[in-house]
């Protein structure tokens, strides 16, 4: 992904990855839900998805996953940056 054109990137550190995920199988496993693609979400989420650090998640996928899994997405921290040029 050339995040330089994107309109919005999610930058999360190791430790953030980890407590979604957590939060998100805890989630899954209420549901009986083995593997989030199982979900229906209309695309693929990579192997390791979202600790990965080549597999950043994107808002999109949060928000589809969240709809899927009833859950609220909560933002606690947001910076607004030129878009970079190439």
């Amino acid at each position: 992904m050339n995040e330089s054109n994107e309109m919005l990137v999610l930058e999360l550190d190791a430790g953030i990855r980890m407590r979604l995920a957590d939060q998100l199988w805890k989630q899954a496993e209420s549901h009986n839900v083995i593997d989030f693609n199982l979900l229906g979400l209309g695309f693929e989420l990579p192997a390791g998805w979202p600790v990965d650090m080549n597999a950043q998640p994107t808002l999109a996928q949060l928000v589809v996953l969240a709809k899927r899994l009833n859950l609220q997405i909560v933002i606690s921290d947001l910076n607004v940056l030129p878009l970079k040029r190439e």
